[in-house]
């Protein structure tokens, strides 16, 4: 049985590019793309724990642009079946050594099943978009003359 699908060798040139969906494909379609400079960002833990809210700085061009906040019911459910999924079991076991340790473990294990859930439906289905006025914000900060003294 095979996993990835294999990518066919064409003999009219080797700088064809591969289709998507191959193993030579994995990853692209799971980046971000700045608005500004049109530059791939991937997702990665740090970026991931250190920008948490629903703006982003581009590592490229340092403009700020914001998640699209279209968002399916279909991933929440997916998001929250995620948290209970690692939540519950452990909080049933935590709650056996009091209701303080129980709820700790339910928030401990939703943490630990939410948040790689929560991080892979970002990359794949959300995309950055401008900011409005933060080009303009940008382009003021750059051309500000330091005062003399």
């Amino acid at each position: 049985m095979q996993i990835f699908k294999r990518a066919k060798v064409s003999s009219k040139s080797i700088e064809d590019q591969p289709r998507p969906g191959t193993i030579y494909d994995i990853g692209k379609e799971d980046m971000w793309v700045c608005p500004y400079c049109n530059q791939r960002i991937r997702l990665t833990w740090p970026l991931y724990l250190t920008q948490p809210g629903l703006k982003h700085k581009c590592p490229h061009c340092w403009k700020v642009s914001k998640l699209s906040g279209s968002v399916s019911p279909r991933l929440w459910a997916a998001r929250t079946g995620a948290v209970l999924l690692g939540g519950v079991p452990l909080g049933i076991i935590g709650h056996q050594f009091g209701f303080l340790r129980g709820l700790i473990c339910f928030v401990v294990g939703g943490l630990l099943t939410g948040l790689p859930v929560d991080k892979y439906f970002d990359e794949r289905f959300r995309q950055l978009i401008e900011i409005k006025g933060e080009e303009k914000n940008h382009s003021e900060v750059r051309n500000k003359k330091k005062p003399d003294g």
